[in-house]
């Protein structure tokens, strides 16, 4: 049994060496490493993506420590907070993989194996979704217009905190309906959501920071650091929208485009969104590697069914 379960584990490592790999290969296929590479401002954007990388990489772990405080909002058992950031930034590098949806396959499976139950963990799931896309559009309200021209950025500042908050009453008032339905889920505590969305709130500032650190060898851009931050926003929102596009590549990408011109020359604007893709894919490798170390301790935490309250 115990070859069987090293076997496992080499594959496992095999498996996620070449994912990395082929994420690699894919960008330089693209032509992103080219481009900036063979730009007036690539040792400036190199010394910058030093900052920027390790930047993204705390708002994933913001994102990691947010999931443990939703799922703490439903589930009746759940593992240690350090297991769960761990899992989460591990898993998340899935969001690279076609189909974007190994993310959340692989973290379910893991964290079913601890004891949290398919209707917590679904519950999980949309919940990240609707509150990411949530702080999405109150960070980048001021431009909403230039994607939906019927929204203004006073009707999403009033409009999506009532919605998240008639979501969670309409959730809370369906529990209790149906407890036969819902028994696997404990009573819905919504205190534990209110620091999950500040958390949200956080990853979008420290993506805004990253887009800003790419943006500094460039020329003075028109709207400055907000406008950075509202682009960064809106054009994740986009990618993480369109299903299938494995971390939102090529939506994000012409989303970002579209808001920044006239704000930068083009050719610069296609440099920025190429180091900037570059900083939050390195981001992401840094949490998926930082996790890597501790797997090992984590697949044995599942398999014997460990579930620490937090």
């Amino acid at each position: 049994m115990s070859v069987a379960r090293r076997s496992l584990r080499a594959a496992g490592t095999l498996l996620s060496a070449l994912c990395v790999g082929w994420v690699i290969y894919r960008f330089v296929e693209s032509g992103l490493l080219q481009r900036v590479a063979h730009s007036s401002h690539a040792q400036a954007i190199g010394w910058h993506l030093v900052a920027a990388i390790p930047t993204y990489a705390i708002g994933v772990l913001a994102l990691a420590a947010a999931w443990w405080f939703v799922q703490a909002s439903v589930s009746r058992l759940r593992p240690s907070f350090r297991d769960t950031v761990l899992c989460y930034a591990v898993t998340q590098f899935g969001k690279y993989l076609p189909g974007n949806v190994a993310q959340y396959v692989g973290r379910h499976v893991m964290l079913k194996r601890w004891g949290v139950s398919h209707a917590a963990l679904v519950f999980c799931a949309i919940a990240e979704a609707g509150l990411l896309v949530a702080a999405a559009l109150l960070w980048g309200a001021s431009l909403i217009n230039q994607l939906l021209p019927a929204l203004s950025s006073i009707g999403v500042w009033c409009a999506v905190p009532l919605v998240v908050l008639g979501s969670g009453c309409a959730f809370a008032a369906v529990q209790r309906q149906a407890p036969r339905w819902m028994g696997q889920l404990a009573p819905f505590a919504p205190r534990w959501l209110i620091p999950a969305i500040f958390l949200y709130l956080l990853f979008f500032a420290l993506m805004a920071m990253t887009l800003i650190l790419v943006a500094t060898p460039f020329e003075a851009i028109q709207g400055g650091y907000g406008l950075l931050a509202a682009v960064a926003a809106l054009s994740w929102a986009a990618g993480y929208l369109v299903i299938g596009a494995p971390a939102g590549l090529g939506v994000r990408e012409a989303v970002f485009i579209m808001l920044l011109k006239g704000h930068l020359p083009e050719a610069e604007v296609l440099l920025l969104v190429a180091g900037f893709r570059m900083a939050t894919f390195g981001g992401d490798l840094l949490a998926f590697l930082s996790g890597l170390p501790f797997m090992a301790r984590l697949r044995k935490a599942a398999v014997a069914g460990t579930t620490r309250p937090g």
